[in-house]
């Protein structure tokens, strides 16, 4: 029914021109939504490969792969093979109303920007851009980077493997002499509310890896969730996006708590 179509679903089904699907790298310029919602402000979009379908009055679907790119860093090609850690970020994610979902599958900031929250301010724009199709989640893969980032932002584990597979790592706690009653932890967020504080080197010293500069406090839930070897553990994390859900409180708590814009109406009261 058509009373039941979001005012962005609409709109975006109207730029279709009655075509059903619009190539992204060919149509950018149609989606600034989209565009705007995939990077920090002062970023440069490249589309690598995108597209928006439909083939309903209430179906829409989205998809790009796009390289992030920083102010003042010559921006690369599209068909540039994208390699970690060079100067550009990238991001991979699809936005299904079918399954109610934005999916992100790859979001990569260059190295020297990932201290300035620029992360969790595109977690909330994401946000805010999947409020209007009213979908209900967003999930993704907490790889390299974001691993105890997106616990902080709300996201819990997705499944059960994810959940096994981060406590499973988290074990590293008796390595740190640390007891901790990982078999009772259901949710990220009692990783992230763990009293206690440990230091680098401590970590280092129970094969960890080097987390932040020696001597500097790091919460007990970040060593466990980033040690121990391998470095990388990813997990699948989902944010629950409904009014009220624990996850999305959450996450408004923290943005509020460092001081970032979160502008969706969906957002609880502080």
């Amino acid at each position: 029914m058509t009373s039941d179509i979001s005012p962005l679903v609409e709109e975006w089904r109207g730029r279709l021109a009655g075509a059903g699907w619009l190539d992204l790298r060919r149509e950018t310029e149609l989606f600034p939504e989209l565009i705007d919602a995939i990077a920090p402000a002062t970023y440069a979009v490249v589309v690598r490969s995108g597209e928006v379908i439909t083939d309903s009055d209430s179906y829409l679907e989205a998809g790009i792969d796009a390289y992030l790119v920083p102010e003042g860093v010559p921006a690369p090609e599209p068909d540039d093979e994208f390699e970690r850690n060079a100067a550009y970020g990238r991001i991979e994610m699809g936005l299904d109303t079918e399954n109610r979902e934005l999916r992100i599958s790859q979001l990569d900031l260059p190295s020297d920007q990932q201290t300035y929250g620029l992360g969790t301010l595109l977690i909330a724009q994401l946000v805010e851009l999947a409020d209007d199709p009213r979908l209900e989640a967003v999930v993704l893969e907490a790889s390299d980077v974001g691993r105890w980032a997106w616990m902080r932002c709300g996201f819990d584990f997705a499944n059960p493997h994810s959940r096994e597979q981060t406590l499973a790592a988290a074990g590293f706690a008796r390595r740190l002499g640390r007891d901790v009653a990982l078999g009772s932890i259901e949710h990220t967020w009692e990783l992230v509310d763990l009293n206690g504080t440990i230091t680098a080197d401590e970590i280092q010293a129970a094969g960890g890896p080097m987390i932040s500069a020696v001597g500097t406090p790091i919460a007990l839930g970040k060593a466990l969730v980033l040690g121990p070897p391998p470095a990388a553990n990813p997990w699948w994390g989902r944010l629950d996006l409904r009014t009220g859900a624990r996850g999305r409180v959450r996450l408004h708590e923290y943005l509020a708590s460092r001081d970032l814009a979160y502008r969706s109406e969906n957002a609880p009261e502080a």
